[in-house]
């Protein structure tokens, strides 16, 4: 893919859209096994917080960096919010709670793939 970020910003991205593919297979079950959500989540929430907080516009050009910061700020909401489903999705009790709860996650987590694969292809 083509890019205008730097080689630095497109690996980070890249392997957070790994993880949270990974993420996504594991929610597009009927029933998510609850053991792997919470691996996937947690291997997602690791490279999201080592690798995507830790970028900053430094070395980006003046006119994408303006870019930059309004998807990398849509990144961070999506993640919260994505946080907060998985939350409840992980502490719901009833099936239909359960099912309400694992479509707004797996709506969360295309939205955040989305961001992401913006970022690519800026």
């Amino acid at each position: 893919m083509q890019t205008m970020l730097p080689r630095s910003h497109t690996e980070q991205y890249e392997d957070f859209l790994k993880s949270i593919r990974n993420l996504q297979k594991i929610l597009s079950q009927p029933q998510p096994d609850l053991v792997s959500l919470k691996a996937g989540f947690q291997q997602s929430q690791w490279v999201y917080g080592q690798q995507i907080t830790t970028l900053t516009s430094e070395n980006l050009d003046v006119d994408v960096a303006s870019r930059w910061q309004s998807v990398q700020t849509e990144i961070l909401r999506a993640w919260r919010l994505l946080q907060t489903e998985i939350v409840f999705l992980q502490a719901s009790r009833s099936s239909s709670t359960s099912v309400a709860r694992l479509a707004a996650a797996q709506e969360r987590l295309q939205k955040l793939i989305d961001y992401c694969e913006l970022m690519l292809s800026s």
